[in-house]
């Protein structure tokens, strides 16, 4: 029972944490059209813990020059950052969502 209860806190509290950085992303993030694709991208961050402007390009129905260029006005503002250390094939995590081995 105290195994139950222990994941149930975790649980709460991840979702207290994507519930924050969700609603800090939404407000934060650049959205300079009606038609803007920011509102999923930063759905897509939430709900994934590595991101590659490829994989946003697909999911959001996208090109991979405008997924490039949404998460590069993301990593400006410092809302999220590259995790690779890469030149290319770069994964993109959002700021503060460091959920591996976290002890929230």
């Amino acid at each position: 029972m105290k195994a139950c209860l222990r994941a149930a806190e975790w649980g709460f509290k991840l979702h207290a944490h994507l519930t924050l950085a969700h609603r800090r992303l939404n407000e934060a993030a650049p959205r300079s059209r009606s038609t803007s694709h920011m509102a999923a991208l930063i759905n897509l961050l939430v709900r994934t813990p590595a991101v590659s402007a490829a994989a946003a390009s697909r999911s959001l129905g996208i090109t991979p020059h405008a997924a490039r260029a949404m998460l590069n006005a993301l990593e400006d503002l410092r809302l999220v950052h590259e995790i690779t250390g890469r030149g290319s094939f770069r994964l993109y995590a959002a700021t503060g969502l460091n959920l591996v081995g976290a002890n929230m």
